[in-house]
């Protein structure tokens, strides 16, 4: 590692020592392989996770963690049902203002991305980033900040872009097809024929340019 690696990684352990000396950091995660991993990550490189927690524990437990002590960062997981995540993570919000919500997916599109970053109060940590990019983002909220990685804010701009350019009934398909919907869904949802929403996908993948369902999903 050069010098100038050490040093970077030294400051962002030094923020991160900082929250773990006198912040309370809570992680919610259904999974316990990477509550347990996370917990021993931290452990190596010298700092404590003072709370974690499974999320289909429910709003009750959280709500009693709150009563108890509030904490000052919270780590949510949000690869879950959307609307389920944002009424949880708005929950979280609502319980406390002063803490500061970082969330981490798996899920990287920009219909997700958004409502995670826009949504919390700390931005959004992708599972796929690394333990330095993981120390920069403490750092970032430790400073008052919101973080995003470099990649998925060029991401998030440029389909911003791109959907700003779209008709409404062209905003609304896409932002159902990034949650997820069937094509009947999607009329069931938006009042109109299967046939409409078949033509407003074509013309999707024309503007976005690409060939098929999954790439506009995953854009």
């Amino acid at each position: 590692m050069e010098q100038k690696d050490k040093d970077e990684y030294k400051r962002y352990r030094d923020a991160l020592k900082r929250i773990g000396q006198k912040k309370t950091l809570v992680l919610i995660d259904s999974h316990t392989m990477f509550r347990e991993l996370f917990v021993s990550w931290l452990i190596k490189t010298g700092e404590r996770l003072w709370q974690t927690y499974d999320f289909s524990s429910g709003s009750e437990k959280l709500a009693a963690l709150f009563e108890k002590k509030p904490p000052d960062y919270i780590l949510l997981r949000m690869d879950f049902d959307m609307k389920e995540a944002l009424d949880f993570l708005s929950l979280i919000e609502k319980q406390n203002t002063k803490a500061r919500t970082v969330v981490y997916s798996d899920n990287t599109d920009y219909t997700h991305v958004r409502a995670a970053y826009y949504g919390s109060s700390g931005g959004f940590l992708s599972t796929n980033e690394t333990t330095k990019d993981i120390l920069h983002c403490f750092s970032a909220v430790e400073y008052g900040n919101k973080y995003i990685d470099v990649h998925n804010a060029q991401k998030m701009a440029d389909a911003a872009e791109k959907v700003k350019s779209l008709l409404k009934k062209e905003q609304e398909v896409f932002t159902l097809v990034q949650q997820g919907f069937s094509n009947a869904e999607m009329a069931a949802q938006l009042g109109i024929g299967k046939h409409s929403v078949e033509n407003y996908l074509s013309a999707l993948y024309t503007k976005f340019g690409v060939e098929n369902r999954k790439n506009l999903e995953t854009l």
